[in-house]
């Protein structure tokens, strides 16, 4: 069940998105120790187990976590933590999108009204 937690934690999901990417991945499956046809975690075991090594204030995820972050460590592995995005490991990263806009000139503004627009591409309507 640990290595379902990783899978959720680097990976960034929720108890739902985890069995869902569990049951649609095969990479994930592997990952776990699972084979097509097995029976997989679903969301509420999930959330029982977090539960369980978070009783009577043990912080148990977190030990786990830091156990497991210095094991990595000591073989000279970085781990980071990201999201799914269009079936992609990408890094998350603090900007916004909109802080990565250019500013929009005023100069090319003005140019472009001159131009001529391009048809509308909005769909026609028959008339009967």
């Amino acid at each position: 069940m640990f290595k379902v937690l990783v899978l959720q934690k680097f990976h960034g999901l929720s108890d739902d998105a985890t069995e869902e990417q569990i049951f649609d991945r095969t990479s994930f499956k592997n990952f776990v120790g699972l084979r097509i046809g097995d029976d997989i975690p679903d969301a509420k075991t999930l959330w029982d187990f977090k539960q369980r090594i978070e009783e009577g204030g043990r912080a148990g995820s977190s030990k786990l976590f830091e156990a497991f972050g210095q094991m990595l460590e000591s073989k000279g592995i970085v781990a980071r933590e990201g999201s799914i995005v269009g079936a992609s490991f990408v890094a998350q990263s603090g900007t916004s999108a909109t802080a990565c806009r250019r500013p929009v000139h005023r100069a090319n503004e003005e140019s472009l009204a001159d131009q001529p627009r391009a048809p509308s591409l909005r769909p026609t309507q028959k008339h009967h």
